[in-house]
């Protein structure tokens, strides 16, 4: 069930081409990415993508993600069933994507499913573009360009 919202939802179904993509590719999806991005943009303004590759070379992709910040959340399922997530060979593999994801300048978080559509991580994404906005600023605070989109972002979000 979707946390603060009017109405409890059921967001444990897939009806997107993001469930299709992940079904494809062997992958269990355990969102709804059509509620996920709703609850997002009620919350954020902003709404997230999802599937998104990141690496220009290799074909590892975000459950989802905000390109513009730099900001993606990886879901974690499986964890108790003896899902990829907790086997060796996966972890290594998933340890070498979040390397080359910190590289390109990514930040990356993770949650179960159940927790993907709550207030702490709203918050806690928010909180992430936030550190992101800010160290756009230091590095480009003489770009008035960048400044200004900065302070766009800021004012949509409330910061």
């Amino acid at each position: 069930m979707v946390e603060g919202t009017a109405g409890a939802w059921d967001w444990t179904t897939i009806n997107t081409d993001a469930g299709a993509t992940a079904a494809r590719e062997g992958c269990a999806v355990k969102y709804n990415p059509t509620i996920v991005s709703a609850y997002y943009r009620q919350e954020l303004s902003l709404s997230p993508e999802f599937e998104v590759r990141f690496h220009p070379d290799r074909k590892w992709r975000f459950d989802l993600a905000w390109p513009e910040f730099r900001i993606a959340i990886e879901v974690q399922g499986g964890l108790f069933v003896r899902g990829g997530h907790n086997r060796g060979a996966q972890i290594i593999r998933d340890q070498e994507k979040m390397r080359a994801a910190l590289e390109l300048g990514w930040l990356v978080t993770y949650c179960i499913p159940q927790d993907l559509c709550t207030s702490t991580m709203v918050q806690h994404v928010r909180k992430l573009m936030e550190r992101q906005l800010h160290s756009r600023s230091e590095c480009a605070r003489c770009e008035d360009r960048a400044h200004g989109r900065k302070d766009e972002k800021q004012k949509e979000l409330g910061i």
